[in-house]
């Protein structure tokens, strides 16, 4: 089955190459501008992973992925929370968050597709198996 990758961001720039990038990989792409969007989105679709901004117009990544914990559904989905502060006040904001990785902004696509081979294999799979090197946290 083709996963589903959501892309949250209101920056149709980055969600058009997200969207040409991941289709042509071979993923479904759903994009949202809003977090209401994003709702309606992970609502009515099966959602496999998710690459959220943290922020948007109306309420931040971090209310989404709070949002996201009471949608039954949807509940355990990998999401790579995206900014372009380097903090790591803000990575750990969005781990506390729920989030599974933090992608700073700008990024290299390389680095978004290592993610997903990652975050979208079996879980059995060592990341060493598919090229990555996890730091230790």
């Amino acid at each position: 089955m083709t996963p589903t990758i959501l892309c949250v961001d209101d920056d149709t720039g980055i969600t058009h190459m997200l969207e040409d990038c991941l289709g042509a990989l071979g993923f479904r792409v759903r994009t949202a501008a809003t977090v209401l969007s994003a709702l309606k989105v992970v609502r009515t679709t099966k959602v496999d992973l998710i690459i959220l901004d943290v922020f948007l117009p109306d309420v931040d990544g971090y209310g989404f992925l709070e949002l996201l914990k009471q949608e039954s559904h949807n509940r355990g989905v990998p999401v790579i929370v995206s900014s372009g502060y380097a903090s790591e006040e803000a990575r750990s904001l969005a781990i506390q968050h729920g989030a599974a990785a933090y992608l700073q902004k700008p990024f290299q696509l390389q680095q978004l597709f290592s993610l997903l081979r990652w975050m979208l294999a079996p879980p059995e799979t060592e990341p060493e198996s598919l090229g990555l090197a996890l730091a230790a946290s």
